[in-house]
Formats: C-alpha cells, structure tokens, sequence
C-alpha cells in the first residue's frame, strides 16, 4: 500500500479532470454530470484542505488537496524544501496506513509542483456517492495528519515513523495467543517501536495484557533500546491522564491513545469502531 504520484496523473491523458474550482464553480465548458455535482455541492464540511470536483481515471470524486509552498517550507523548516518534502512523504505514508483512509481504499497522492504557483501538494480522492459522515472523518484525519512534521525520536532528516502492532489484531494472533501465550495467562500484547520506513522496527517496547484476578490488566516491558520511545510516550501529558484515568485500559483503547499521538497502526486487521 503506498501514496500515488500526481505528476505521473497530469502526464496521463485521462488520469486527472478538475471539473470545479476549490469554490465549487464549474469550468468553462466543461460538462458535468447532475448527481456527481450535486452529491459534491451538497457536501457541507470544514477543512484546511481545497476541495474539487474531479474525474480521476473516469471515476467522479472530491479530490482534497493541501497546499505547499514557500510559506510552508519558511514557517516549518526555515526554507529547506527538501525537509518539507520528507514530511510530505511520511505524512502520505501515514495516511496510507490509517484505518479509515488508506485500509478504507482511499487514494493518497503527492505531487512535486503541481498545485497553484508552483506548490506541491498532498491529496487524497474520495469516490462519488462516500457518504458525507465518513467524508468529513477523512477530512478530520486529513487535517490532523497533513502538517505533522515529525513524530521520530531519531535525529531529523531520517526516514523514521513510530508504528505499534496489536497481537489479537494480526492474520496469525489468535492462534498464537492460544498456543503460545494463554499458558502464561496472556492475553494480547502490543508492539510499539520506530520503523524505518520500508525497513524494520528498533527501540522496541510493549504492553501485554495479563490475567490477574480474573482481570487483564496492562503491563509495559522493555529492553534498554525501546526507554527512548516510553520516555517519549510519558513527555506527552495527554498520554499520562490517560492512563491515570484508565489504569485497566484494553488493547483498542491503548491503540486509539497511540494513533491519537502519531503512531501509524501495523496490525493486519482494522481497528473497530
């Protein structure tokens, strides 16, 4: 799973139509359908994100796109085009891995100077006829997602992303809990770590949920390598009221808690609602 190049899209014949402006007005003589404009017009949704009517590869959809200029790439990265480039990537990769979007079988793309004026441009193609609650927690998750500039406790610049994997939530965990776990009286476990993007997960950590008194009860275990990404966990103080406020917190719970402060879900199966 991995984002689209816009670039290659405006190179293609019939890869990208903007049939409207971000305003919703409709280009000179340009045809479009009734119900791909009205489902678009009827759509009623804050976001920092522009919003167009589009037809990519002969499919009608809302293409949300942000923007990235100069502004950005001063404000961000004092100028450095390429960092902003690098958060760009991991940000599109981020969405790709999200449950809703990139699992959901949205379409994420980058483009290289391909928006107004040169800027470059994140975006994600919603198909005609989504419906408009589970576009606006698209959008959502694309505002929260599309400005991030890091969430590596590695040195900056490098290819880093923090993931977590919920055993009980992979194609292989519910054997291995029973095979291989229950015996102790575990009962799931989560993998936290920073991957290297395309490569392997280091400073491990996890929490593992063990019966006690009839009860799962959370437990962290680390090797010295995987302190730095506990530590990293415990600067944010969001992250402790939540586990002062819910010191029996499941293995959903602990995953929502974590992609609410960056990390990208590894685990094969969506998280559920």
């Amino acid at each position: 799973m991995n984002y689209k190049n816009l670039n290659e899209l405006y190179e293609t014949e019939d890869g990208i139509i903007y049939l409207t402006n971000s305003l919703g007005e409709k280009g000179d003589n340009i045809e479009i359908p009734e119900a791909p404009y009205e489902w678009y017009g009827n759509l009623e949704a804050e976001s920092s994100a522009l919003l167009y009517l589009v037809k990519l590869k002969n499919q009608y959809g809302i293409m949300a796109v942000n923007e990235y200029d100069s502004v950005t790439a001063n404000e961000l990265f004092n100028g450095n085009y390429n960092a902003m480039r690098k958060m760009i990537r991991k940000n599109a990769i981020r969405l790709c891995m999200d449950d809703l979007i990139g699992f959901g079988g949205y379409m994420v793309l980058v483009g290289e100077n391909t928006g107004f004026s040169g800027c470059d441009e994140l975006g994600i193609f919603i198909p005609y006829e989504t419906e408009y609650d589970v576009i606006k927690g698209i959008l959502r998750k694309f505002d929260d997602t599309a400005y991030i500039k890091s969430n590596s406790i590695y040195k900056p610049g490098v290819d880093f992303f923090n993931g977590f994997a919920c055993l009980s939530r992979q194609s292989y965990g519910l054997h291995y809990i029973k095979n291989n776990m229950e015996a102790q009286g575990y009962v799931d476990e989560i993998i936290i770590g920073t991957n290297k993007i395309g490569g392997c997960m280091k400073g491990e950590a996890a929490v593992r949920w063990i019966m006690l008194k009839e009860k799962a009860k959370p437990r962290f275990e680390i090797f010295t390598d995987g302190f730095d990404i506990l530590c990293y966990l415990l600067s944010m103080q969001s992250f402790k009221d939540f586990v002062k406020a819910n010191p029996d917190f499941t293995p959903d719970e602990f995953s929502r808690i974590l992609i609410k402060h960056g990390f990208v879900d590894n685990s094969d199966r969506k998280l559920p609602e």
